[in-house]
């Protein structure tokens, strides 16, 4: 049976847990599977730490197929998170997920480029936010108070 060559983009490492393939009689093949990956996360904004928000996009890609052999389509009853694991997350919040389903350009440039190949490429974007409490009593609110207190010496009267 004809595998796809399906890999996660932007991941750094990739444990593959288990797959199931199905083939139905329309000919279409559904490929599940679960794995366990570290993720390069791209254009991080650290400029509002710490309350920044970051996007953490999952690409799903073929090595090798194109849309005129491979097309990627999710199915939400399959695609997520495990929603009893977002607590775990040190430092941050879940918020949202999106999926998205595009056609992109390849990465590499053909000999040919009257072929004009594009990719199908499946996007879950998981939207989360800084748990900003241990930044704000542990930096921000000392550092203000110490401020303060500087500024504070300035209203007393020099004596002497």
């Amino acid at each position: 049976i004809w595998m796809p060559d399906l890999h996660v983009h932007n991941a750094i490492g990739t444990d593959v847990r288990s797959e199931i393939l199905r083939y139905y009689e329309d000919g279409v093949f559904e490929l599940i599977r679960f794995s366990e990956a570290q993720l390069r996360m791209t254009h991080a904004f650290y400029h509002d730490y710490p309350f920044d928000k970051q996007e953490l996009p999952i690409v799903v890609q073929s090595k090798s197929h194109s849309t005129k052999r491979m097309v990627l389509r999710t199915l939400p009853e399959l695609t997520g998170i495990e929603e009893s694991l977002v607590d775990e997350w040190p430092g941050w919040l879940f918020d949202s997920i999106f999926e998205d389903v595009e056609s992109v350009a390849p990465d590499y440039v053909h000999a040919n480029p009257c072929r004009g190949e594009r990719k199908s490429s499946a996007v879950l974007h998981i939207y989360v936010h800084r748990r900003s409490t241990i930044q704000v009593t542990s930096l921000i609110l000392p550092t203000m108070l110490l401020v303060m207190t500087s500024w504070a010496a300035f209203c007393f009267p020099p004596t002497a």
